[in-house]
């Protein structure tokens, strides 16, 4: 499928809000079903953007977190380096599975 801008930021943005395929189907006005053989393409723009999405907001709830953490919030410090191990050992199956 091919998306105007506008339709690649609201995917983005309602990927990043946890919106279901359905939802965001709904919303740009598509059969769902092109939604989902658009996503179970891993090369396809639709893939990307709902993938981009979710990481920008999560990016976001991480850079509070360190910002939280940066200040002395002994939850947030903990919260922040479980996040870092699981996101090391992501990295390491990564290169296991897929090579150097």
């Amino acid at each position: 499928m091919t998306f105007t801008q506008e339709q690649i930021d609201s995917i983005e943005k309602l990927a990043g809000l946890n919106y279901t395929f359905k939802h965001i189907a709904m919303y740009l006005d598509v059969p769902l079903k092109d939604i989902l053989d658009d996503y179970g393409d891993k090369e396809s723009k639709f893939r990307y953007h709902y993938d981009r999405g979710k990481l920008l907001s999560q990016a976001d709830i991480d850079q509070g977190a360190l910002d939280s953490a940066k200040g002395g919030n002994i939850t947030a410090m903990q919260q922040f380096e479980r996040i870092r191990r699981a996101r090391h050992f992501e990295n390491i199956r990564d290169l296991l599975i897929y090579g150097n």
